[in-house]
């Protein structure tokens, strides 16, 4: 398991489960790692994004991922990590309210889940709503994903880079 890896390496590695029974916490999505010096004071680098921190995560699916590397920004990562490892599996509603007003520098503005009234979402709404000619959006269609990871060139690349071997790859038909 990845999380075991992570610790064996060293790396602190925190779970939280705000379902409180093992399940899935749809109310909570943040996805993050943030790189520091060993005193956790200084953040260098922040990574986020869709990707899915696992090994099937990072070897076989096709997820996005942001380098940030803004020591104001990646700051924020780590202060956002050190405030969801104190509130351990719970959210509480004074978390919520911080994360509903963003960190703005050098143009970004950055919000963490859960907010008050989806204050994350409002932004963006703002902005699809005051487009002039329209707004583009891009996303993957679960056949489009399947033919990718099908495909020889996908089965090389993913096999160069995450040690898969032609065993791993099963053919399967979808209707």
């Amino acid at each position: 398991m990845l999380g075991q890896e992570l610790a064996d390496a060293n790396l602190e590695v925190k779970h939280r489960d705000l379902s409180h029974h093992g399940k899935s916490s749809p109310s909570v999505h943040n996805k993050f790692v943030v790189e520091s010096d060993t005193s956790d004071k200084n953040a260098s680098c922040a990574l986020t994004g869709s990707i899915n921190w696992t090994t099937s995560g990072l070897c076989t699916q096709l997820n996005k991922v942001l380098i940030v590397q803004d020591p104001d920004i990646a700051g924020r990562y780590l202060d956002q990590w050190g405030k969801l490892v104190a509130a351990g599996n719970s959210m509480p509603a004074s978390l919520k309210e911080e994360n509903s007003e963003p960190t703005i520098h050098n143009n970004v503005s950055l919000y963490f889940a859960a907010t008050n009234g989806e204050a994350e979402f409002k932004a963006c709404l703002d902005l699809i709503t005051g487009a002039k000619e329209g707004a583009l959006f891009f996303m993957f269609t679960v056949a489009a994903v399947r033919g990718f990871a099908r495909s020889r060139k996908a089965k090389r690349y993913l096999g160069s880079r995450c040690g898969l071997q032609r065993r791993d790859f099963k053919e399967r038909r979808y209707r």
